[in-house]
């Protein structure tokens, strides 16, 4: 304007020099048509003033370099325009790449807090320098103060506790002579009233609490006693106690258990185990109390629920409660690293019926073995008319020829093949599949007594295969079972028998040796500690003939020679050969040579003379 002109102009007259920061903003097509910029000249000393509190320098002051450390403002006007790289703390600064900071440094044996702030609109940096004794002392100030206010807080707060304990000295004392004379005079605690008071008050607490956790474990306990009459039918009349506020008219048992039961029970204690349990059972009453009013019982490692459901609003409650129990899976799940599985009985209108659906819910829970872990099984599924009998035949065949010929391949092969078909099958009863595999085990026994394997040598003692798989939760832990056992059997043979040329060698060594004493099939076992039936079976295996027909053929040869030599009778030859008498040597020697022993000396001598 024309008064700033002016002033300008006067100013140059009297040769005052006004340092200036000026900011210059070009003017842009966008914003307007003129061309040119609009400068804005800001006094250094107002930007000075401003930064250091009306130049009050007692305390430190604020000032502003370049990224160069060329003075831009400054309390001592001397230093604008020079440059204070070379001073060592702004050297420091200029190095960093931190866009703040602090450091210190000494001037004239002073400590000197130096602070920066660098900016990025403009490349400026502003540098604060502060005495540190200043600093220190306004804290030490501070300090001062607040010491000074809590010491007049705390005379405060005693002076009103002063007076509230005298308000309620007179009551605690009436109440203090009250407890000492109903207490035993061992309770005194050596005349200290507070904690008289204290022990008082706790004993209340604790006997209080006794009697609340009496109350509810009796409860509980009657409850349980009744759920227990229920599963167990005894029920003399049906209106005799109702388990809900609104009872309906009809009913049906689920029964609940953890998978893989051992590995659970492993992780706890047996009273945290419980502890679980009842943890779980809540969670299911949770689930399905909106919809099927429930109460539960722990019992053998299982959760019993008899629900309450009212047939007239729910057409189809299995469905819906199978969904609910999906649900209870999911919910349990959170915080139990097993899962679970439920067995579902049918809906009845009676009491006196619940111990029925209990059965079918506990019958129900077994299918698990065929349909997995993790399931839910209703007893209106199970429930198949003419099931008919399976057995599979040819896989015991193959199974037996499997462990002959020592194949764990086809071991494992077949057990699969065989689980399989039973997963595929529909209609097989629980029943069905536990007999099946006990008729292989039998089998499988029958093999080894007729090999002269001892069982106990492979499995232990105290090796019980039928309580084992009817433990067994899936088919696919029993096929685990079943393989190991087939796995041992075959690992004893390849380790422990010898082969079966062995022993017929063995056999032909002793009837070598022995052949002319009274030996059997017995005696031949005995010896090799093998049984009878093995000793007939590789024998013939390996000859093509029976061990009797091999040693009369051994005896009627040496018969000849000794028949050659006209110095022994037949009877005598028949004794020394192992027969019990000359009749058995006659009757045998004919049969495989076609004549009398007699005919055949007389014979020999015939063609000898000739």
């Amino acid at each position: 304007t024309e008064e700033a002109l002016q002033n300008s102009q006067s100013k140059s007259d009297s040769n005052q020099a006004i340092r200036v920061i000026s900011y210059i903003s070009p003017l842009t097509a966008y914003t307007t048509s003129l061309r040119g910029a609009i400068v804005f000249n800001i006094k250094e000393s107002s930007i000075s003033d401003t930064l250091n509190n009306k130049n009050d320098q007692s305390n430190g002051n604020i000032f502003i370099v370049d990224k160069n450390g060329n003075v831009v403002t400054h309390v001592n006007k001397s230093l604008i325009g020079s440059n204070l790289s070379q001073k060592a703390y702004m050297t420091n600064i200029l190095k960093s790449k931190a866009d703040s900071g602090f450091t210190v440094f000494k001037n004239n044996g002073n400590d000197q807090l130096v602070t920066y702030l660098k900016t990025d609109f403009n490349d400026y940096i502003y540098v604060g320098i502060h005495p540190m004794n200043t600093l220190l002392r306004n804290a030490n100030l501070l300090k001062n103060r607040l010491f000074g206010c809590a010491i007049i807080v705390f005379a405060f707060a005693i002076a009103i506790s002063v007076a509230v304990s005298r308000r309620f000295y007179h009551p605690m004392r009436e109440l203090i002579q009250r407890i000492k004379i109903q207490k035993v005079p061992e309770l005194d605690l050596n005349g200290d009233e507070m904690l008289l008071i204290s022990k008082t008050f706790d004993d209340l607490i604790q006997q209080e609490e006794q009697m609340t956790s009496m109350i509810e474990k009796s409860k509980q306990n009657v409850l349980d006693s009744y759920l227990h009459d229920l599963l167990n039918g005894n029920v003399e009349d049906e209106s005799e106690r109702c388990l809900w506020e609104t009872e309906m008219d009809s009913f049906f048992c689920v029964v609940m258990a953890i998978d893989n039961y051992e590995s659970f029970q492993a992780q706890y204690i047996p009273k945290e185990a419980f502890y679980m349990l009842v943890v779980i059972m809540k969670i299911c009453e949770e689930v399905l109390n909106d919809t099927f009013p429930c109460a539960g019982i722990v019992e053998n490692n299982r959760i019993i629920l008899i629900l309450n459901v009212s047939l007239t609003t729910e057409s189809d409650p299995y469905d819906k409660c199978a969904a609910l129990l999906r649900k209870a899976q999911y919910e349990i799940s959170k915080i139990l690293d097993s899962t679970i599985s439920f067995g579902v009985g049918n809906v009845y209108s009676r009491k006196q019926l619940i111990r029925q659906t209990y059965m079918e819910a506990l019958n129900s829970l077994k299918y698990r073995l065929v349909k997995g872990l993790c399931s839910i099984t209703l007893w209106r599924d199970v429930e198949v008319e003419n099931i008919k009998y399976y057995y599979p035949y040819n896989i015991e065949k193959h199974i037996l020829n499997a462990l002959n010929q020592n194949s764990n391949k086809e071991i494992h092969d077949t057990v699969s093949e065989l689980i399989s078909n039973l997963k595929s099958k529909d209609g097989l009863s629980y029943e069905n599949i536990i007999q099946i595999f006990y008729q292989l085990f039998g089998s499988i026994i029958k093999y080894l007594a007729d090999s002269n394997i001892n069982v106990m040598e492979i499995l232990g003692g105290d090796y019980n295969f039928y309580k084992n798989i009817d433990a067994e939760e899936s088919l696919d832990g029993i096929e685990m079972l079943f393989i190991d056992i087939c796995d041992r059997i075959i690992s004893y043979n390849e380790k422990n028998s010898l082969p079966q040329y062995d022993y017929v060698t063995a056999i032909f060594d002793y009837i070598g040796h022995h052949y002319h004493e009274e030996i059997d099939i017995e005696t031949i076992a005995e010896h090799l500690c093998i049984s009878y039936s093995y000793v007939r079976k590789v024998f013939k295996e390996k000859t093509g003939k029976s061990i009797v027909d091999y040693i009369n053929e051994i005896r009627i040869e040496e018969a000849k020679k000794m028949l050659s030599d006209d110095g022994m009778n037949v009877k005598s030859i028949a004794i020394s050969l192992g027969y019990n008498n000359d009749q058995s040597f006659t009757r045998i020697f004919k049969k495989m040579e076609g004549m009398t022993p007699g005919e055949f000396r007389s014979r020999r001598f015939f063609l000898h003379e000739i």
